[in-house]
C-alpha cells in the first residue's frame, strides 16, 4: 500500500516536472513567436519602402484603349499623345520615358488596361503628375503604389466616404 503510494507520488512528481518544463518551453516559444512576428513586420515595411522607392519615377495611366496584339510603338504613341495634353511636347515626353508597358494579359472584354510608365527621373514624373488634371477625362493618371500602400489608400478613402455620408446625414437631421 505504502509502496504503491510512494510510486504514485513519484510518478505524479515526475509528470508535474514534465508539465512545468513543457509550460516553460511553450512560454519561450510564444516569446520567440512574438519577436519573429515583429521582425517579420519590420522586414515587410522595409521591403515596402524599397519597392515604393523604386516606383518613385513611375505613374499608372488608365483609360487608353487597347487593341489585340498591340505593338509597343503604338502604345508609346498613344501614351505620349495623352501625356502631351499636360502642355509638354511629345519629344520631351519621349526623351524622358524610360519604359512603359500594360499590366496583365489582353482581355477582350476590357477595352483598357492600366499602363505603367517609368520616367528617367522622379522630377519629370512630378511635372506630369502635377498637370494630370489637364488631361482628358477619359485618361486618368495615378501614382504607382505598392500593394500595401494601395490597400491603405483604399481603406482610407472608404473611411472618409463613410464619415462624409455620416456627416451629411447628421446635417440633414438638424
Amino acid at each position: 500500500d505504502t509502496s504503491i503510494r510512494i510510486e504514485m507520488q513519484g510518478s505524479i512528481t515526475n509528470l508535474s516536472n514534465k508539465v512545468n518544463n513543457l509550460e516553460r518551453r511553450i512560454e519561450a516559444l510564444e516569446s520567440y513567436l512574438i519577436i519573429s512576428k515583429n521582425v517579420n513586420e519590420l522586414l515587410l515595411k522595409k521591403i515596402d519602402n524599397q519597392e515604393a522607392y523604386s516606383r518613385r519615377p513611375c505613374i499608372v495611366v488608365s483609360g487608353i484603349n487597347q487593341e489585340y496584339n498591340e505593338r509597343q510603338e503604338v502604345l508609346e504613341n498613344r501614351v505620349t499623345q495623352s501625356l502631351s495634353e499636360t502642355g509638354l511636347t511629345e519629344d520631351e515626353i519621349k526623351n524622358n520615358v524610360d519604359k512603359l508597358y500594360r499590366i496583365g494579359k489582353y482581355n477582350a472584354r476590357k477595352k483598357t488596361q492600366k499602363i505603367i510608365v517609368k520616367f528617367k527621373s522622379h522630377s519629370f514624373k512630378e511635372k506630369i503628375y502635377k498637370k494630370r488634371k489637364s488631361i482628358s477625362n477619359q485618361v486618368k493618371i495615378s501614382p504607382s503604389l505598392t500593394q500595401r500602400r494601395s490597400d491603405l489608400l483604399r481603406e482610407t478613402n472608404e473611411i472618409c466616404e463613410k464619415e462624409a455620408a455620416r456627416r451629411l446625414e447628421s446635417n440633414n437631421d438638424d
